[in-house]
Parts: C-alpha cells; sequence; structure tokens
C-alpha cells in the first residue's frame, strides 16, 4: 500500500474543511439574500398599500367655504388616495378633491363645461387613460331653460403633480389651491323611447368597465324604478349624442325616502353596483349594460338587490367605493357631512 507523503493527508482535511466553511457561508449568504429581498418586497408592498389605503374616520365633516351640497363623489383612478366631490345645481362648476384621510386640499374648476344641475359623477377608462364624467341630469334643468341633459368629460387631471406644481409657490395660509382640468366636451342624451316632457329624474351614473358602457338608474318614489344603459362613443374627447336606453327595472320597497335613488358607484372587484337613497345602500350584481333592451324584447328584466340602512341620516345625495368593503357617502349641508359605510358581500 503506497502512503501519502508526510502531512499530506492532514492538509487534504484542512482544505476539505476550508471548502464546507465556504461552502455553507455561500449557502447562508444566498438565504440571507433572497430573505433580504422578500423583506424589501414585503416592505415596499406593505409602504404602498399603506400609502393608497383609505383612512376615513367613520363620520367626519368639510367645512369649505361655498360647499353646502355635495351631489357626487367618485374615487381617483390616476391619482391613487385621493377623491373628488361636486356641488349641486346653480353652484360653481368645480371640483374638490379630498386626500385618504377625508383632509380638502384643491379645487379643480372644469373648464368647459356648466353646472346646470351635477348630480353625480364617475371616473371612467378608456383606451388606457382616465376621463372624469358628470351627470347634469337632474329635474332642475328646466330652471334653467334647459331640457336635454348631458354629460360632461374630461381627462381626469394628475392630482400630485399639479399639487407638486401649485404648492411649491403657494403662500403659506393662502387659501385652498385652485386648479383647472382640460377643456371638457358635452355629449348629450337622449332617453330611447321618451319624448323630452317625459325625461326621467335621475340622479345616479356608474361606469362599467366590462363593456365600457354607463348605468343610471331613475329617482322616484313610486314601485318601480328604471335602469339605463348609454353606450360611449367611439371618440371620447369631443361633443356628441348618446341615447339612454332601459335594461332593467328596480321592484321598490318602503318608504319615500328608502325609494328615492340619490347615487351610484361600481365595485370591480365583485363585479357589484351600490345605490344610494336617503336612507338605503343597495347592493346587486351589475346588469349586462350591453343586452337587448326592454324597448327591443318586450320584456323587462327585474334586478334584485339587498338593501342596509345608511350610518348618515339627512340628505345623502353621493356615493363611491373606497375599496370591496367600504363606500363613502355625503350629505348636503353645510358643513358638508361624510360617512364611511359597510358594503355587503353578494349572497348575503
Amino acid at each position: 500500500m503506497t502512503h501519502p507523503p508526510h502531512g499530506e493527508g492532514r492538509h487534504g482535511i484542512v482544505a476539505l474543511t476550508i471548502l464546507l466553511f465556504a461552502a455553507l457561508a455561500t449557502v447562508a449568504a444566498i438565504a440571507t439574500l433572497r430573505d433580504g429581498q422578500r423583506s424589501a418586497m414585503v416592505d415596499d408592498l406593505d409602504e404602498q398599500r399603506s400609502v393608497l389605503a383609505f383612512e376615513f374616520p367613520l363620520r367626519f365633516e368639510v367645512d369649505c367655504p361655498g360647499v353646502q351640497e355635495i351631489s357626487g363623489l367618485a374615487t381617483s383612478v390616476r391619482s391613487k388616495g385621493f377623491v373628488f366631490a361636486h356641488e349641486d345645481s346653480g353652484n360653481a362648476k368645480r371640483l374638490l378633491v379630498l386626500d385618504r384621510k377625508g383632509v380638502p386640499i384643491c379645487f379643480y374648476e372644469v373648464v368647459g363645461a356648466r353646472n346646470f344641475d351635477w348630480e353625480d359623477m364617475t371616473i371612467a377608462t378608456h383606451e388606457s387613460r382616465s376621463y372624469v364624467v358628470l351627470a347634469d341630469v337632474g329635474r332642475n334643468l328646466a330652471r334653467f331653460g334647459e331640457i336635454t341633459p348631458r354629460l360632461w368629460v374630461c381627462e381626469e387631471p394628475d392630482i400630485a403633480n399639479d399639487l407638486a406644481t401649485r404648492t411649491s409657490s403657494r403662500p403659506q395660509g393662502e387659501a385652498l389651491p385652485r386648479l383647472r382640468t382640460s377643456s371638457a366636451v358635452e355629449w348629450q342624451l337622449q332617453y330611447v323611447g321618451l319624448e323630452p316632457k317625459d325625461y326621467p329624474d335621475v340622479e345616479s351614473l356608474w361606469f362599467d368597465p366590462r363593456s365600457g358602457n354607463f348605468g343610471m338608474a331613475t329617482k322616484t318614489t313610486g314601485d318601480v324604478a328604471d335602469l339605463w344603459s348609454i353606450e360611449a362613443p367611439k371618440v371620447w374627447l369631443a361633443d356628441t349624442k348618446l341615447e339612454a336606453r332601459r335594461v332593467g327595472v328596480l321592484r321598490l320597497r318602503g318608504n319615500k325616502r328608502e325609494r328615492m335613488i340619490t347615487a351610484a358607484s361600481y365595485e370591480p372587484q365583485s363585479n357589484r353596483v351600490i345605490l344610494a337613497t336617503y336612507d338605503e345602500l343597495w347592493t346587486f350584481a351589475a346588469p349586462d349594460l350591453t343586452a337587448r333592451t326592454s324597448e327591443d324584447t318586450g320584456a323587462v328584466r327585474t334586478i334584485e338587490f339587498t338593501r342596509d340602512n345608511l350610518p348618515l341620516k339627512g340628505q345623502v345625495e353621493a356615493l363611491t367605493v373606497l375599496d370591496p368593503t367600504r363606500a363613502l357617502i355625503a350629505s348636503e349641508g353645510k358643513p358638508a357631512k361624510f360617512a364611511v359605510t359597510q358594503i355587503r358581500a353578494l349572497g348575503q
């Protein structure tokens, strides 16, 4: 048997031991790097969630000069963590912006629009852009000599960028910044099957991103509220005329205040429409706004919905979904009153 030179076996063991420790150290380093990357990713996600999550108090008030008739709300798509609000007929053609804690931070004048009777609003998306859509459709149009309901449409402003530009030069203590949107266009509406004198009173609007159509619900104290669908035009930033077609009905129950639909919002995660009346929150599966209408088929589709009491009493006329479980509502008056309410899951 051949023996290795004196000391060679020991040196080999030492070298092998060093290689083993190096390998273990490398594995440990890789594990640490992976854990570090994961922690960083988790931290970034948690930070993003904390930035974007709304932290409104359950109830709060907003007291801004001239703001007394909040009648529409919409959660920003372009600038996460902000909510738009607008006022009712005869008020300024402007949007109030609230941050994620409910603090008013600025106004936007809607350039080129008029506020005859703004009753609701939504943020709609089309070809990777988002748009502010204001429903100038209320019964107070006649007070201003108008009989044609319409939607005012403009590109959604970049709130964070606009504020960064404006507030950097705004003296401390000055009133809320007054910014301007891009120029709005006018989409005039015609209700299919009705003469202008018979057009319904409407105070609600939502946008369904699945079809690209808009939905509305009639405000009535009767037993039936019609649901309407508006197909968006191919070119959004141009004046045009559109048709509203009836696509279903809601069978109403309760007293008059519980029946009168004043606001709407769409919840995309579970495809729900949320409606507000003066006293209740209604939830139902979003109807197919592209389906053949009742005028075409001679049939009327009845939409089933659930009813829940609102935590805010008064004249609730504005609603927007914050996340799949919560909505923000607002009541007319000065100061403007807001409340966060739970959204019931379908089937509960």
